[in-house]
């Protein structure tokens, strides 16, 4: 069964693994650029697009492990940048690209990796 990112023409295909840089062909319409892609066998792999190449190709830095990713793996579009949930408990904190604080103690993750974003009440 197809998704709506594959018959809209955003699905794409890696060609190319350098560390934590991939290059992915798409067939159709190119992403923009800071667009949010999944790729590996579940899709739970994360990488942004950074530049595009030519008519076809794009390359993007990975947000989290490329270990899993392979030559070949489908790449989906997810059509929106790089997101996360705004309130007041992260004010004044800092986090890595995962959502895990890295300034002091506190709740391993407050911060919800690629969900909408919300507004201080």
């Amino acid at each position: 069964m197809m998704d709506q990112s594959e018959t809209n023409g955003n699905a794409g295909v890696v060609i190319s693994i350098r560390g934590g840089i991939l290059d992915v062909r798409f067939d159709g319409l190119l992403p923009s650029i800071y667009t949010i892609l999944h790729t590996g066998k579940e899709f739970k792999e994360k990488i942004e697009l950074l530049t595009q190449l030519d008519s076809r190709h794009v390359r993007a830095i990975a947000l989290t492990g490329t270990e899993r990713v392979c030559r070949g793996m489908r790449v989906k579009n997810t059509g929106k940048p790089l997101q996360t949930q705004v309130d007041k408990a992260i004010l004044s904190r800092m986090f890595n690209v995962s959502g895990n604080s890295i300034d002091r103690p506190g709740p391993d993750k407050v911060v919800g990796f690629l969900k909408p974003r919300g507004f201080l009440s």
